[in-house]
């Protein structure tokens, strides 16, 4: 048996046909192949492009190996989304920043009050630190929806904290304590928006899940925050200190009072450590010279605050050249500074406390100073 001698007649046209190459069409066509994926044309450019999956301490290494030995272009697509979530971000915390300013403009209009801008700001920074603090314990990382739900409780916590300090205010000057009607306002307040955003929290997807626990953890602080440390602060610097007969503390007094702190103490323990070694063996005019530039510092703690006025009030015939006890209401440190004014000729009866203090002990001691806590004889024998 053989074969027909047209058996081979197809493939023999197959062989002999005249083919021509596929073009990019054609394989557009076959739409398993998925070409738009990695060739494009545009007027006459053409473009490849491949998928390649390398080990993560590799992918540094091969990169450069492309780009130098290779007419190619590589693109991390890792690196471009870290790219473009950072430009993100910062432009997020930049319009983060921007409305902090805003509000903080905002409140100082409002209350027209430094003091009472800063203390409206304190909760809601403090709001952020607690957030921030727990989400840390807790291994939870910030993500762009967790963050923009963490401006909104923020902006939260911010009303919360102006509807607060004109309850604070409103008791200070009346007298009328409407804090907890504003409190209960509070929390129906909260209690909404934790039932809204907080339900969330059932919700299998992770993103949603965790924009209802960053929001959850806020708002649990925003509450804790404005509705006990608040009110708390601002009795405080405020309320306590009117009931008191004394000034509400600002933020000039608060700097004031530290610095001339500071520099009596500082000056305190400079004249115990120096003046105590001079002093020992000291006696006659240049004793008289110390006791004198010790008076003047005394005298430059009281004019340390430019803010208060002084006047003295001198008796002119007065002038301390005979001995004699000087009795006066010592109702706080400043009476001895006041005292200072008048001469420095003045031994002080002090107390066991002054006698063993770090700051001026030694130098009270060295000027004779007595310790007079358990009778003036105790004293003298010291």
């Amino acid at each position: 048996m053989g074969f027909n001698s047209s058996a081979f007649d197809n493939f023999s046209e197959v062989l002999n046909k005249n083919y021509t190459p596929l073009s990019l069409k054609d394989y557009e066509k076959v739409k398993a192949l998925q070409i738009s994926e990695f060739m494009s044309n545009e007027n006459g450019f053409y473009t490849v492009s491949n998928v390649v999956k390398v080990d993560e301490t590799k992918r540094d290494a091969f990169i450069k190996d492309i780009e130098k030995k290779h007419d190619a272009l590589a693109i991390d697509r890792q690196q471009m989304n870290e790219n473009f979530l950072g430009l993100l971000k910062r432009d997020f915390n930049t319009l983060i920043n921007y409305s902090l300013l805003a509000i903080i403009l905002t409140i100082i209009v409002f209350f027209r009050n430094f003091e009472l801008t800063i203390l409206t700001m304190f909760p809601i920074v403090l709001t952020g630190v607690v957030t921030a603090g727990i989400l840390y314990f807790l291994g939870l990382e910030l993500n762009i929806f967790s963050t923009v739900v963490c401006t909104l409780v923020f902006g939260v916590g911010d009303d919360f904290s102006i509807f607060l300090t004109q309850a604070m205010q409103k008791e200070h000057t009346t007298g009328k304590n409407e804090l907890p009607t504003y409190r209960i306002s509070i929390i129906l307040a909260v209690f909404t928006t934790i039932l809204s955003i907080g339900s969330l929290i059932f919700a299998k997807h992770p993103a949603l899940h965790s924009l209802a626990l960053v929001a959850l953890i806020g708002m649990f602080s925003v509450i804790v925050i404005t509705s006990t440390l608040y009110p708390f602060w601002f009795r405080f610097f405020i309320t306590n200190r009117a009931k008191k007969g004394l000034s509400p503390i600002t933020l000039r007094l608060l700097l004031s009072s530290v610095f001339s702190f500071l520099y009596y103490g500082l000056g305190g323990m400079i004249f115990s450590a120096i003046g105590s070694i001079f002093i020992k063996n000291t006696k006659g005019r240049t004793l008289d010279i110390i006791k004198l530039i010790l008076a003047r510092f005394l005298t430059s703690v009281l004019y340390s605050n430019p803010f208060v006025r002084k006047r003295v009030i001198r008796n002119t015939a007065e002038d301390f050249s005979k001995p004699a006890v000087i009795i006066a209401n010592h109702t706080s440190f400043l009476d001895t500074l006041a005292i200072a004014m008048a001469t420095h000729k003045i031994i002080y009866l002090v107390n066991d406390w002054v006698y063993q203090s770090p700051v001026f002990g030694k130098l009270v001691k060295a000027l004779g100073f007595y310790p007079v806590s358990q009778g003036i004889e105790n004293g003298w024998r010291n």
